[in-house]
Order: C-alpha cells, then structure tokens, then sequence
C-alpha cells in the first residue's frame, strides 16, 4: 500500500496532467491577444505560430490519454508526460507568448521530476479494449476540438456570404460537416487563423485517429510475452522442477515470466487488466517457494497489479494464506494411480459393464511407445482433421 502523501500526490499529477490537456486544446483553438501577436510576429512567422497551435492540441490529446497511467505509476506514461510537458511550455510561448499556460506546464513538470521514482510500473500488455478506448478518446477529442473552435471563433466564418455566428449545436454540426460534406457546409474563413483552424480539423483527426488505430493494432503486432531467453530459462527450470500437469502449459507463448532473485524458480502469468494470473504454483525448489511467492508480490505491486494463482496444490495453501492470499476452492483435479488401479471389485462393476459392452462393439484400446511410425501418425492425423472440421 502506497503512503498517503504518495497517493494524494498520484492523483494530483493525474488531475493537472487532464487538466493541461483541456487547456491546451481550449489554446489551440483560441487566438492570440494581439500585443503579444504583435511582438511574436518578427521572430515567429504566422506559419510557424500556427504550427504552434497544432501541436498544442495534439499535446493536449496525448496528455489526456497519458493521465489515467500516471495514476498507475507506469514508468513510460511519466517519461511521455515529462517529454510532451517541455514540448508544450515551448510550444506556448512559440504560438503566443502564452505565459500562463507555460506556468501550469511547468508547475505539473517540477512535480513529476520530484516524484519521478514513484513511478516504477510497466506497461501494460497492449489489448483491443485499450485501443478501443483510445478510439473512441481521439474520436471525442476531434470532436471537442472542433466544436470549441468554432463557438470560440465565432463571427470569422461565413456561409453564404454571411457571417455565421456559431452556438453550440451549430458547432458541432459543423464540425460534423468538415468530413460529411464536400463543400464543408458552405463554410468560408473569414480571417488567416480561422482558414487555419478549418485545415488544422483535419489535422488533428488525421494524428488522433492515427495513434488509436496504432494502438488497436498493437495487440496483433507484438504478440510476444517474453523474450527468448526468458523462455529457455523457463524451459530449464519447468524440465528440472515441473510437478504438475500444468508445468507444460507454463510454456505456451501467451505466458510472461517472473523468476525469483536466486533465479531457481519461474512464475508463468498473464496480464489481463490490473491483474497478473500465476498458472499454479512457482515451478521450482520447495525451499525457494516462499520467496518466489513474495518477489511476484513485490513486482506486481511495482507495476499496479493485483496478483493471483490459479489451480495452485493444496499443499502450500496454508502458506498463501499467511502471505495475505484468499484461497478460493473452484474444482479439484482428478489423478489417477495407473500402478493401482483395477477393474476389480464392485465399485468397479459399471465401468467393467462399459468397457465389455465397447468391446462386444469392436473397439478396443491399445498403447503406443515413441517413436510412432509414419502410418500410425498419418492414421490419427486423419481422425484429428475429421474432429477440426
């Protein structure tokens, strides 16, 4: 559990992080008071004060995606956010020696770097849901960007050869009509700012929609979980210590690996959501159990995850329970002694009527050593196509 002074300090950040991406998109759109204009304009073309006004809004979008990580300490969130703070406060003072904003900036920059060792947690494994609210984010950021452009250029825009005064729903009607109509609604900009504001839409939906449908694609171009000799390490160690009939499955590709400070024991998870799923128990020696156990604790509370095990053996429960784990019983697992077991007896007599009955039928059960032959495996590949299907 975090400190609460840590704590009060994860949402400030996490609230002023929102907080200036809202202000640079209300900046973006707004524009400049004239002295400070007039003084910029020797140094600073308009082109170049224009540019300004873009990248303040697509700053704005990206802080506003980063900020719920920020509360999750996750490590690249804080590093994004430190990068996209000194871009903003320099874009400010570029696009129109906008002193305030570049304050604000800079006050949320000086407590990031206070607490840049708060923030210690990875990434989280990319999924289609986090592109999908990444989405549905640029979507509504666009949106918002459009329409208080417009209410906040009222007058510069005419239709028709008049000029429009825009209300809210007059905004978003118009924003909605620079990609639905050829001709924008009829809509002509009146001043240089507003023509700008008019190209820059387009702009900002191409860059926001660009980031969601990279982060929608994410999940199918990094697929891995764990790099290559992550894996033949935990192939070493589930080979020499595996004891359970899920010790192989801790190999499949979609399992990340955490492996105990005396690197003798693995534990096969999978992220999903704010959670770190443990496949059994950690594969390893008896003795480095416990400390296995409590160094997958530690790291995921590093990176803001919850940690469990799933279809853990009975034998270490007590052991889980004074770590401050609920144990939680959902099935059991059924294992059968192939030396002692028999047909024999009578609670064995409607298993025996069966298999008789199967054999009056023609089937019968045969067991095959490796190495099978080609016509054997050519045999059950047929069966197993036909089972596919």
């Amino acid at each position: 559990m975090l400190p609460q002074k840590t704590r009060i300090g994860l949402w400030t950040a996490s609230f002023l992080t929102g907080l200036v991406g809202v202000i640079n998109l209300l900046s973006a759109v707004t524009p400049s008071l004239p002295d400070r204009r007039n003084w910029l304009e020797p140094f600073f073309p308009f082109p170049v004060r224009a540019g300004g006004h873009f990248f303040a809004a697509v700053i704005g979008f990206m802080l506003l995606t980063l900020a719920t990580n920020l509360l999750r300490r996750k490590r690249i969130a804080w590093l994004l956010t430190v990068g996209l703070l000194i871009a903003s406060i320099v874009t400010h003072l570029v696009k129109g020696l906008d002193i305030e904003e570049s304050l604000l900036s800079g006050v949320l920059l000086l407590q990031l770097l206070v607490m840049r060792k708060t923030f210690t947690a990875q990434s989280d494994r990319p999924s289609i849901a986090q592109g999908i609210r990444v989405l549905l984010g640029a979507l509504l950021f666009t949106l918002a960007y459009g329409t208080a452009g417009f209410y906040i250029l009222d007058g510069r825009f005419e239709v028709n050869q008049r000029a429009i005064n825009f209300d809210w729903d007059d905004a978003i009607y118009q924003t909605f009509a620079m990609f639905f109509t050829a001709d924008n609604a009829g809509l002509v900009p009146k001043t240089q700012f507003a023509n700008f504001f008019a190209d820059s839409i387009y702009a900002v939906g191409v860059v926001t929609l660009g980031y969601a449908l990279f982060m929608l694609l994410r999940p199918v171009l990094l697929r891995d979980s764990a790099s290559i000799s992550e894996r033949n390490k935990a192939q070493e160690v589930v080979a020499e210590y595996g004891r359970t009939t899920l010790a192989r499955l801790a190999l499949l590709e979609d399992k990340s690996y955490y492996f105990s400070a005396s690197g003798k024991s693995t534990i096969a998870y999978v992220p999903k959501g704010r959670g770190a799923i443990a496949l059994g128990d950690p594969i390893g020696p008896a003795e480095d159990r416990k400390e296995a156990i409590l160094g997958f604790q530690e790291f995921c509370d590093r990176n803001d995850w919850y940690p469990a095990f799933y279809q853990t053996l009975p034998d270490d429960l007590e052991m889980y329970s004074t770590l401050g784990f609920r144990v939680v019983q959902i099935g059991e697992e059924a294992i059968v002694n192939l030396k002692s077991f028999t047909l024999k007896g009578k609670a064995n007599q409607n298993l025996r009527t069966a298999i008789n009955r199967l054999t009056k039928a023609g089937h019968k059960v045969e067991f095959y050593e490796p190495p099978l032959s080609l016509e054997l495996m050519r045999q059950m590949k047929s069966v197993s196509d036909e089972w596919l299907q």
